[in-house]
């Protein structure tokens, strides 16, 4: 048994002197090193380093965009051929938000949301001869045998709003390059909200509310009332569509400046007065647009 174990213990005596060995070398020469599969010792001056974390950066081809705009609407008539309007809406302007995409140096779309400004109206738009009593025809002896209208003259007072909020996928060619600017062509499809109101009032020459109740000059125990006001309002989801040009400027790698002009087709309107009812306009705007598109890194 002595002897196994003088046997046994020289054995591991020459193990652990082999292993020390083998790792000093592998600390004097990264060549060795290898080929154990290790990792060479990092020392001062040794010219090995771990190697830096991949940077992670927000795809360059996405972008985020506003705009603003001044609009020239087209004439919205009120009325209808029977008692035809003069009056339009002013102009207008507009202020959106997107984001988008750029597929390559030719292609590129964006997804924007557009608020504009409110259209309101305000005018007297017509007069008309209004009853505001009725008086007696009488014969040769006095006898009541008819009665005539008394008539003034009554004019309106038209009030009408418009609120816009317009969403649409817009696509667009760029096309090309020159001289750091970039001519580009769009259209784009998407839906329009609208809300819309008006009323119509009439008054007397007197410009007393045109709320009148007479008696009948025939049976006094009868009477007429007259009213002709009115007051309307709707909401509504409509196709909108647009076409567009412009020019950018790439001011920086980043940011680009954009001067473009839009035609935008909103749908329809619903126009209202106190006699013709509701007739359909459409509803669209020329406009003049500049906004930043700005490319995150």
């Amino acid at each position: 048994m002595s002897f196994l174990a003088r046997g046994l213990g020289i054995a591991t005596v020459a193990t652990a002197a082999a292993l020390g060995g083998l790792s000093t070398a592998m600390a004097a020469d990264p060549a060795v090193a290898s080929m154990f599969g290790a990792a060479p010792p990092i020392t001062p001056g040794s010219g090995y380093a771990p190697a830096d974390e991949p940077r992670v950066t927000f795809a360059s081809n996405w972008y985020l965009r506003g705009d603003i705009g001044v609009a020239k609407d087209i004439q919205i008539g009120i009325g209808s051929s029977t008692l035809p309007r003069g009056g339009s809406f002013p102009n207008s302007w507009s202020f959106g938000l997107g984001a988008g995409y750029k597929f390559n140096d030719w292609m590129r779309a964006d997804l924007t949301l557009d608020w504009r400004a409110p259209r309101s109206f305000n005018d007297n738009t017509t007069s008309i001869a209004c009853i505001v009593g009725w008086a007696p025809i009488k014969d040769a002896g006095g006898n009541i045998i008819g009665e005539t209208p008394i008539h003034d003259t009554c004019r309106d007072l038209y009030r009408a709003r418009v609120n816009n909020t317009t969403l649409l996928l817009n696509v667009y060619a760029d096309l090309g390059n020159w001289w750091g600017l970039t001519p580009y062509i769009g259209a784009g499809v998407g839906a329009n909200y609208v809300y819309q109101k008006a009323s119509q009032n009439w008054f007397m020459s007197n410009g007393v509310s045109y709320q009148v109740t007479t008696p009948d000059a025939v049976n006094p125990a009868l009477s007429w009332y007259y009213n002709f006001d009115m007051a309307r309002s709707l909401t509504s989801v409509q196709l909108a569509w647009a076409l567009m040009g412009g020019i950018s400027y790439a001011v920086t790698p980043n940011l680009s400046i954009d001067v473009g002009a839009r035609y935008l087709n909103l749908g329809k309107l619903t126009s209202y007065t106190s006699f013709s009812g509701a007739t359909q306009k459409t509803n669209d705007a020329r406009e003049i647009r500049i906004g930043l598109r700005y490319y995150p890194d």
